[in-house]
This record gives C-alpha cells, sequence and structure tokens, in this order.
C-alpha cells in the first residue's frame, strides 16, 4: 500500500503483477496439484510453499521427469533448438554448459 501511495504521487500507475497462483485448490489435466493461494506476496521471487503457483518447478518438471527421452542439465545455456520440419516437432537442443569454478 504504501509502494502504491508513493508511485502514483510519482504519477505512475501501479497494478498487480500476474503471479500465475490459484485462489482455489485445483489438479491440472496432467494430474498435478495445485493448492490455494495463501497470499503470502512471495510468488513474484520464490518457488511457493502452498503449491499454489503455476511453476515449472510445480507443475512441469515433474512430468518430464518421468519421461525416459527427458534430462534436466542445471547451469546449462540453451543455444540452440533441433527442428524435424518434416515432421513438425523439436527433436532436441543445443546446450551450453559453462564450467563452475569451486
Amino acid at each position: 500500500m504504501i509502494v502504491t501511495e508513493a508511485a502514483r504521487k510519482l504519477g505512475y500507475k501501479p497494478f498487480p503483477m500476474a503471479a500465475s497462483n490459484s485462489p482455489h485448490a485445483y489438479v491440472n489435466p496432467d494430474g498435478m496439484r495445485l493448492g490455494a493461494c495463501q497470499y503470502c506476496g512471495h510468488c513474484e521471487r520464490f518457488i511457493c510453499e502452498s503449491n499454489a503457483k503455476g511453476s515449472p518447478e510445480l507443475l512441469l518438471y515433474p512430468v518430464l521427469r518421468r519421461k525416459q527421452n527427458f534430462e534436466i542439465r542445471p547451469y546449462s545455456h540453451v543455444v540452440g533448438i533441433d527442428y524435424d520440419a518434416k515432421a513438425k516437432r523439436v527433436k532436441g537442443v543445443r546446450s551450453h554448459r559453462p564450467r563452475i569454478r569451486r
């Protein structure tokens, strides 16, 4: 509220940021469960502790991990997509994984 008032005094028009959270418990078509939003205010930068946010960590990765041809590569950067135009589908990605100094 303080930030909203300060922004308005400066001539800005503040608005709530979309957070992909669910106000009610929900089960998506893949069978992943979302909890009800607790309106804690941490959705913008953190993983939701009540599982109400539709983030990849909660909804996408668990489904993909069950697939045999899926692999998570931490600290990687996709530099290209291998697309099969005839089949009209992606075959894979090319990635760059920088060396991590410890």
